[in-house]
């Protein structure tokens, strides 16, 4: 376990993924915010993720991230080597924000997946970290990942609660993590809504969904007062003005972040489809290993861990659905430039906890899409993550391997070559991963294995070229 985490924490801070528009938001605030203000007047060149409110451009996003990062920014700041080096500066908050968290989050993932099936954990946890878009995100200054975190470690606390007698610290703790992920990630509540009917399966209802909610509000806190503060209302989000057209002016069109309530219309039928399986990016396609979680799910029910699983299911969907009716004014269900539908990522650590359960009955079979997803998403990861219109999937970023174009790692700032010796240390790192987890394991290979491997993996073919039409006849 030491060394799957150890192998991990390097493989996640080895790329140095230059920003886009989120990261250049997020960082904008932290700068700004570490001047006493959250207008990023001086920083609006450098995103295009802007609101514009009362005569001032702010940070389009919710504000956890740049809250959480400023105390290190504050430090940071202050050696000339890291603050006056933008790609050094968000390397560092990465490193803080979204790598540890994801330390965390494996952590927690082989906790609650070797409670709920013993022996199971770590293979999920790895599932997670390697054969999900966890992997490119833990190296971008994003806030999917604490976000995440936060509402995985609020669901790791009520599952270990459960097992005994009702303890109001124990949910209170949960309720303020779940609370703490919407600071981050305004739809986390999604999640938190579905831990709160967790919550309310077992006696004392009452006490229990009341302590919940109590830590819930004290969790959520942060991001009232910070509305309420900027905009005079604890209602008024940084999304209720965004810039959707610059103009000569900087703010020619200004409104909510799209149509509906913060984006979201009535979910679409044919986006859901177009979030599985469609545009080259859709999640079944480059993650082939998360229906080996729902699947997992799903035995794990039938074993009698009925009210976790469908906790799980139901965070799964409600992201779902949530996201095919996402409708902002940049970016489409996919949230921009992204490998893949980044904003179903926070119910990943959920999904993938029965990848576990698969995997002790059809070991190979999991193997194999974990090799396929690692492989994927390691690609997207060391060339360029944040794919979009200009290419789309894996097919764009093979280009990118086959013709040594990668970003810049450590090797390189530390004075080393680029190539493929800048991201052998990130290789070497996931592969020692993989082969700590199937050691660990050690199941054993029937005849029978194989067969079913290779059926999966031709299913998971014929899928990707099944894609393509099906998204057409669902009316994508």
């Amino acid at each position: 376990m030491l060394v799957a985490s150890v192998a991990l924490l390097i493989a996640y801070a080895w790329p140095e993924q230059g920003a886009g528009w989120n990261a250049s938001a997020h960082f904008a605030l932290v700068r700004s915010l570490a001047d006493g203000t959250a207008k990023i007047d001086p920083y609006r060149e450098e995103t295009g993720d802007v609101g514009w409110y009362r005569g001032h451009y702010y940070t389009a996003k919710a504000p956890g991230l740049a809250l959480y990062s400023l105390p290190l920014w504050l430090v940071l700041e202050r050696i000339p080597q890291i603050g006056d080096a933008r790609d050094r500066a968000l390397w560092a908050l990465n490193f803080w924000a979204c790598v540890i968290p994801a330390i965390i989050l494996f952590l927690l993932v082989r906790a609650v997946g070797d409670r709920l099936a013993p022996g199971t954990g770590l293979i999920s946890a790895i599932a997670l970290g390697l054969g999900t878009m966890v992997l490119p995100f833990s190296t971008m200054y994003f806030s999917h990942i604490p976000a995440a975190a936060a509402s995985f470690a609020a669901f790791a606390f009520l599952v270990r609660e459960r097992d005994g007698p009702f303890r109001p610290r124990t949910v209170l703790a949960a309720g303020l993590l779940a609370g703490v992920a919407v600071v981050f990630e305004y739809p986390s509540a999604l999640i938190g809504l579905m831990l709160a009917g967790y919550v309310l399966r077992l006696p004392p209802r009452l006490a229990r969904g009341a302590t919940y909610a109590v830590g819930a509000v004290s969790g959520v806190l942060p991001v009232i007062v910070y509305q309420w503060l900027e905009y005079g209302s604890p209602l008024h989000t940084p999304y209720d003005d965004v810039v959707a057209v610059p103009g000569t002016t900087g703010h020619d069109v200004v409104g909510p972040n799209g149509k509906g309530i913060l984006g979201v219309t009535a979910p679409r039928f044919s986006d859901a489809i177009s979030l599985l399986i469609g545009d080259d990016r859709g999640l079944l396609i480059l993650s082939p290993l998360v229906a080996a979680g729902v699947v997992g799910l799903v035995l794990l029910l039938r074993a009698g861990r009925r009210a976790e699983s469908l906790t799980c299911l139901a965070i799964g969907a409600a992201m779902l659905v949530y996201n095919a009716g996402y409708t902002p004014v940049f970016g489409g269900i996919w949230g921009g430039g992204s490998p893949g539908p980044r904003l179903l990522l926070t119910s990943l650590p959920f999904v993938m906890l029965g990848a576990g359960v698969v995997f002790r009955r059809a070991p190979l079979a999991v193997l194999a899409l974990l090799v396929a997803s690692t492989a994927i998403y390691a690609a997207a990861t060391v060339t360029y993550p944040r794919i979009g219109e200009e290419g789309t999937g894996p097919w764009t970023w093979w280009e990118y391997v086959r013709s040594s174009t990668f970003i810049d790692t450590l090797t390189v700032e530390f004075g080393g070559p680029g190539g493929w010796v800048s991201v052998f240390p990130f290789v070497l790192a996931i592969s020692t991963v993989i082969v700590t987890g199937v050691w660990a394991s050690r199941q054993r290979i029937s005849r029978s294995d194989v067969a079913v491997a290779a059926a999966t993996v031709a299913a998971w073919v014929v899928l990707i070229l099944a894609a393509p039409s099906l998204v057409a006849s669902a009316g994508g």
